[in-house]
């Protein structure tokens, strides 16, 4: 009986054509996730930069105080 070893040329192309697949597919996945991550992080700094940005406005407007001459503090405030 003639007993056959290691693997034919067919074979390892067609092994290396499947571990090809595979890589790409797992790193198309990294990729995906990459971008969501990166997204999602952008967003939540802008969540947080307007959350900032509504807590400021909040603490202005409670500190504000009628001006001397009984006029709203808005129409009183000096120009930037």
């Amino acid at each position: 009986m003639n007993m056959k070893r290691g693997m034919t040329l067919i074979e390892v192309v067609v092994a290396i054509g499947m571990i090809t697949l595979v890589m790409v597919a797992v790193s198309d996945s990294a990729i995906s996730l990459y971008r969501a991550n990166t997204l999602g992080v952008g967003s939540m700094n802008q969540i947080s930069q307007g959350r900032r940005a509504a807590q400021l406005i909040t603490t202005d407007i409670r500190q504000t105080n009628i001006g001397s001459n009984g006029a709203n503090a808005i129409s009183t405030m000096s120009p930037y």
